[in-house]
């Protein structure tokens, strides 16, 4: 990373989430000033400033006296699948109210550089891989998951705010992320995350569909570095983040197994699913624009391991 960040004051939303949290020690580390806008007070703030207010309100950036550079929008309603079934248009909703309401803000204050955070998820099911941002990644706009829905109507908000309102708007879409941090409840959405804590403490795994479909996964440090350098070379608006390492459901939790030393009990559900045959993303672009090398599955689920048992096991 050059010094690109250095003094710039950055925005971010959701900063004392998982994503938002990696951000903000990034970019404090690169020297730029960061602002947090969260709904809830959940960790230790570590931005140079925080205001703790509802992001679906119209008038949730009223208070901000900041002269903002770059906006970056983690917040976002997500959940597992059954959440996500559930409440459909919650989501759908609570998410496209943010993004209007953060492309507004950058609009009436002159912001030059929004991220809006979109998903590897809105490409359509089966779906040839490996799926490229044009050509085969074609978009899934006949689901009715209000989150796909929320990310397509997201980069649909980007686009036209870019094209009338003289703003660089970016919608990377990552695959799933890990990393420490995360949330480690059983029921969390994030595979990874769900995985270890259900092998660590025993409980059989719960794959719906093929266990051997094959993923990409992200680091989240890899995540954050590929979206700072997205807005830092501006070479691309829309961009694949993911690894190099497909890996399937499988593989993936042995390995996990044997990082903990022990067995993993699978369950296999036989029920039809999305992305049935796996999702793996063309990433020729990312490479195009990173300055270092992405960190190997291996290493990633290490690292994410010891901290889970160093900060998260009582």
């Amino acid at each position: 990373m050059t010094n690109y960040w250095s003094g710039k004051k950055v925005l971010i939303t959701g900063g004392n989430g998982f994503i938002g949290t990696h951000f903000i020690k990034t970019l404090n580390n690169l020297n730029a000033t960061t602002i947090n806008v969260s709904l809830h007070k959940i960790r230790r703030p570590i931005a140079h400033k925080n205001y703790y207010v509802n992001i679906e309100n119209c008038h949730t950036f009223d208070n901000i006296d900041e002269k903002i550079d770059v906006i970056i929008h983690c917040a976002a309603i997500d959940g597992n699948s059954e959440f996500k079934e559930k409440n459909s248009v919650l989501i759908f909703d609570s998410n496209t109210k943010m993004v209007s309401n953060v492309l507004n803000y950058a609009k009436t204050n002159n912001i030059s550089d929004v991220v809006l955070m979109s998903s590897a998820e809105i490409y359509t099911p089966n779906t040839k891989s490996p799926i490229s941002e044009n050509g085969n990644g074609s978009v899934n706009y006949s689901t009715q998951n209000g989150y796909i829905l929320s990310k397509i109507v997201t980069e649909m908000y980007g686009e036209i705010y870019s094209k009338q309102c003289d703003m660089r708007v970016f919608t990377p879409r990552p695959t799933n992320t890990y990393g420490p941090g995360d949330n480690f409840g059983t029921n969390n959405n994030r595979v990874v995350p769900s995985f270890i804590k259900k092998i660590d403490n025993g409980v059989p795994l719960e794959i719906w569909g093929n266990c051997k479909k094959y993923f990409n996964f992200i680091y989240i440090t890899d995540l954050v570095e590929s979206i700072l350098r997205m807005v830092e070379t501006r070479k691309y608006r829309t961009l694949n983040i993911a690894n190099e390492e497909p890996i399937s459901l499988e593989k993936l939790a042995l390995n996990i197994g044997l990082i903990f030393g022990k067995d993993v009990k699978v369950k296999i559900i036989h029920k039809p699913v999305l992305n049935s045959n796996g999702r793996i993303l063309n990433i020729e672009k990312l490479k195009s624009i990173l300055n270092t090398n992405l960190i190997s599955m291996s290493d990633g689920l290490k690292k994410t391991i010891d901290w889970y048992k160093n900060y998260t096991r009582i």
